[in-house]
């Protein structure tokens, strides 16, 4: 029995041989850059070091959208920021008082 040619070996993922899962991978990542030139999002302005950006946009119905977006909360906060909070809890240092 002849072993089969690796392009003609379905892939265990998808269901499809490997060129044609390849070349349905690269129709996918056409369509996304295709959408996102359509779409033409454009960075309007920054603010606050980042925190706020202004993007304007086209919608799928073709309404061209301003929207600012907004940093609301980190999944680490920067070092400076904890230790300035930590500052601000701990309160006026005792170093000077006497008991």
């Amino acid at each position: 029995m002849r072993k089969p040619k690796l392009d003609q070996v379905t892939c265990l993922y998808d269901g499809h041989t490997k060129a044609r899962a390849a070349e349905l991978r690269r129709e996918r990542i056409a369509a996304a850059k295709a959408s996102v030139r359509a779409h033409k999002p454009k960075v309007i302005g920054i603010r606050n070091n980042g925190e706020e950006v202004t993007v304007e946009f086209t919608r799928t119905n073709g309404e061209r959208v301003i929207a600012t977006y907004g940093l609301s909360c980190w999944n680490r906060m920067p070092t400076e920021v904890a230790l300035e909070y930590d500052r601000m809890l701990q309160g006026p240092s005792r170093s000077g008082r006497r008991e």
